[in-house]
């Protein structure tokens, strides 16, 4: 087995593997710890037991995803946050703001209205401590059936080792009839026909329990052989253990930004999945705006992290 460096055909010497391990410590533990997840009015008035019970969870997980539903729904106010736990540490936690690293969660309803309460949104910059009319840290166990969806966005670069735990602390508090994941999978991982470059391919990963409304939307399964990591994968391994219902979308990446193709494929992909299981905040009409929105955004957010030289 070649363990030299692909760019140097160096070799690693235990003292520079031994002062990864070392340097890796401090956060070893992180990785068991589970989210912080702090929910708001909107979303208390609907628990029952510390537990919220919604008909779809929607977890956007790359990019591309989080544009994308982001411009479908353009919901204003945040139904609750989920936070590492290293970002909830002491007194007095500020509110984030929407350009924060954190992970911001929408209630909406089957017609895609964002679900709001008369205690009014959260609002960034106030105190976490100061704000418990608004902003409450959850407890568990179940509750009734609700008829609405629960959109997360995950704003932060995850982890593959902490997405087990980030995925566990959520579906202990969120009771869903199907969860949903739509991630990206990078080239070099992928294992099937057609060009990642030059094709849109997006695949489907399900748990047994999603495995006949999946196969009803017509979209393909990933083939054999390709590895999904992070949020993707927590989602179906907690789920098939458990025997729930849960989809991973997967898109093979290949550039830094998608075409437009690539983000019309995934609209009309997660339109289909989310009508499989009974609910679509997502409309035909807002497809093809939405995409060209997202294209522009993902499009400036790539040029300003490139510099030339």
């Amino acid at each position: 087995m070649d363990m030299s460096d692909p760019l140097t055909a160096d070799f690693p010497t235990r003292n520079a593997d031994q002062d990864e391990e070392l340097a890796a410590l401090p956060d070893a533990a992180l990785v068991h710890q589970r989210p912080a997840i702090f929910w708001g009015s909107a979303a208390t008035a609907r628990m029952e037991g510390g537990k919220l019970s919604v008909q779809q969870l929607v977890i956007a997980s790359n990019a591309a995803a989080c544009q994308l539903l982001r411009h479908c729904c353009m919901t204003q106010q945040a139904a609750g946050v989920i936070m590492l736990p290293e970002q909830a540490q002491g007194p007095g936690i500020a509110l984030p703001s929407p350009a924060d690293k954190v992970c911001f969660m929408y209630l909406l309803d089957n017609s895609g209205a964002a679900l709001h309460s008369t205690a009014g949104p959260l609002k960034a910059g106030s105190s976490l401590a100061e704000s418990t009319d608004q902003l409450n840290l959850n407890a568990s166990m179940p509750a009734s059936q609700q008829t609405c969806s629960l959109l997360v966005f995950c704003q932060l670069p995850m982890q593959p080792e902490r997405a087990t735990s980030w995925m566990q602390g959520l579906l202990q508090v969120v009771q869903a009839q199907h969860v949903l994941v739509v991630a990206s999978l990078p080239a070099f991982s992928y294992r099937g026909p057609g060009d990642p470059s030059q094709d849109a391919l997006h695949y489907v990963v399900h748990s047994s329990a999603a495995k006949q409304w999946s196969q009803s939307c017509g979209i393909p399964s990933l083939p054999s052989g390709s590895l999904i990591t992070g949020l993707a994968a927590a989602a179906v391994q907690y789920s098939e253990a458990r025997r729930l219902s849960a989809t991973a979308l997967v898109g093979i990446e290949a550039r830094p930004v998608p075409d437009m193709a690539s983000l019309r494929q995934l609209a009309v992909y997660i339109e289909k999945l989310l009508k499989a299981h009974g609910s679509s905040f997502i409309h035909a009409d807002s497809l093809m705006t939405a995409a060209k929105q997202a294209e522009k955004a993902l499009s400036a957010a790539a040029s300003n992290s490139f510099m030339y030289v």
